[in-house]
């Protein structure tokens, strides 16, 4: 069995080894028709057969070099873009700060006001307190308004009553040689003493201090 078997692999080997032969034979001569086309594609092209290893380290180097230019030019680019982009970023700072003091202003104003609103507020409930405080009746003792009313009635009565005997005493002082008026004088005097019992006349309506006020 194991004679069998490598019999087996090596036919099976055998064949792979005539198909790679057999690919490398024509790998070959493909290469040498390539290589032939080559030559005369460099000869159309170029003129002439030139290695085909310098022309590509020429072609790197022509690559190498257009890089390095157009590298130049990008950062040339990518710095006046930097420089511009700083600018901006400048003026937008500037900006931030100009309306960072404005909203701080605007804050400021509108602490103010909302202090001032809730002044107002306290002074517009106040007031409506007041109005309705107002506008609601007053409770009224009748009673006792008549009775500070009655009080005052009296006093004024007797007031007018002194006055009047002040009056008929001073106009009688001034005329005493007349015996009509000592007549008048004596009849007036008796009413008066008839109507003095429980009246009493304020001091500073009696014939005596009016008289004082009188003296030069």
């Amino acid at each position: 069995d194991e004679t069998q078997e490598t019999r087996r692999l090596h036919r099976i080997n055998v064949v792979h080894l005539r198909r790679m032969n057999t690919d490398i034979s024509f790998m070959r001569s493909e290469i040498t028709r390539l290589e032939s086309g080559i030559k005369q594609e460099m000869i159309k092209k170029f003129g002439m057969i030139i290695n085909l290893d310098e022309l590509e380290e020429e072609v790197l180097r022509r690559y190498v070099f257009d890089l390095e230019t157009s590298a130049e030019e990008e950062f040339r680019l990518i710095d006046k873009e930097i420089a511009r982009k700083k600018l901006e970023l400048a003026n937008l700072e500037e900006e931030l700060i100009r309306e960072t003091k404005l909203n701080t202003e605007k804050l400021n104003i509108l602490t103010v006001l909302h202090e001032e609103k809730n002044f107002l507020y306290s002074i517009l409930k106040s007031q409506e307190k007041n109005f309705e405080k107002w506008m609601q009746p007053h409770k009224v003792n009748l009673d006792r308004d008549v009775e500070k009313l009655t009080q005052i009635y009296k006093e004024q009565k007797q007031t007018i009553e002194c006055l009047e005997r002040e009056i008929c005493t001073l106009r009688l002082k001034s005329k005493p040689l007349q015996l009509f008026h000592e007549v008048v004088k004596d009849d007036i005097i008796d009413k008066t003493a008839q109507q003095d019992d429980g009246v009493t006349c304020p001091k500073s309506l009696a014939s005596e201090a009016y008289l004082q006020r009188m003296e030069p």
